[in-house]
């Protein structure tokens, strides 16, 4: 029943800050009242769907908080479009500077996975320019 009470109550303090800030406490204090009457009425069982249900409860609140932090960030952006342009934009340039780098380190890898020896730049070449 102890580790009932503590898989609770980590769990409750796992949970996004505003949401514990709201209800935290009384979650928690909800929980330490209630293990003792379920681990009676249901056993291990009615435990483990009590951390069970608190476990599952956990990430549908990050998503939900994500969403609403998404739905935040796409109207703040839809307000300023010259700055969601700029952003845009720098995504693109970073991304295009990234490419080489990510695929001559895959391109690496696999080389020195099949262990040719072949040059990286001869095998990237080939890989992304269809070069014999």
């Amino acid at each position: 029943m102890r580790l009932a009470i503590w898989l609770y109550s980590a769990l409750a303090r796992a949970f996004p800050y505003e949401f514990r800030v709201v209800y935290g406490p009384d979650m928690i204090q909800l929980g330490e009242d209630i293990v003792q009457e379920i681990a009676k009425e249901n056993g291990f069982l009615g435990l483990f769907r009590l951390v069970l249900d608190i476990a599952i409860r956990l990430p549908i609140e990050y998503l939900s908080e994500m969403r609403r932090d998404l739905s935040y960030a796409f109207r703040t952006l839809a307000k300023s479009p010259g700055f969601a342009t700029v952003g845009i934009v720098s995504l693109g340039i970073g991304a295009s500077f990234l490419s080489p780098a990510v695929v001559g380190q895959v391109a690496g890898a696999i080389a020195a996975w099949l262990s040719l020896s072949l040059p990286v730049g001869v095998l990237i070449g080939h890989c992304v320019l269809g070069e014999d």
